[in-house]
């Protein structure tokens, strides 16, 4: 049976970096072209995300969550001000180890979406893993992002195609950070 909370889940560092998220969306420039929008070269991992293990990933994802958040600061973009739940957009999820690679989903969203279906690195939120769930059960490792409005049309073209499952609105799936995040609902 499966436990209601995953081990690893810190529901104020996901609010926390969901707030970060969306500011920092909500300050850059949306292209026309969905591939390069979101995709800030400041915050590129610096190792690839999709081949790492599962401790390179928390790295991955600790390094883009920190130096995002130095560039707010920077910036003076995060404040109080910011909601803790975003009011539009949509919530992702995307299992890494599930990903076929066949890039469908890059196709179908213009390139909101990478090859290995991964979303754009500025709307990365939270990574984890449920050690309550078999490691071949679907999203037992996943990666939370928030997709802004203007880019919601895109992503949804992509999970449309996506034949693995692999991406999917959080309100589509049942999987304990969900339910106790209050993620599901967008």
């Amino acid at each position: 049976m499966l436990n209601a909370f995953p081990v690893n889940f810190d529901l104020e560092v996901f609010q926390q970096r969901l707030a970060e998220t969306v500011a920092w969306c909500e300050h850059q420039s949306y292209l026309s072209d969905p591939r390069p929008s979101l995709r800030t070269p400041a915050l590129s991992p610096l190792t690839d995300f999709h081949h790492a293990s599962h401790d390179e990933r928390i790295r991955i994802v600790k390094a883009l969550f920190g130096q995002r958040e130095r560039l707010l600061e920077r910036d003076s973009v995060l404040s109080a001000s910011i909601p803790r739940w975003p009011v539009h957009g949509r919530l992702l999820l995307f299992d890494p180890d599930a990903s076929l690679f066949d890039g469908a989903a890059e196709v179908a969203s213009q390139g909101f979406f990478d090859v290995a279906n991964t979303p754009p690195w500025d709307t990365w939120v939270y990574y984890d893993t449920d050690p309550d769930r078999r490691y071949d059960d679907f999203f037992s490792t996943l990666l939370i992002s928030w997709v802004p409005p203007a880019m919601v049309e895109f992503a949804n073209e992509g999970i449309s195609v996506n034949p693995e499952g692999c991406i999917r609105w959080a309100a589509d799936a049942d999987v304990p950070h969900t339910r106790i995040s209050g993620a599901g609902v967008s």
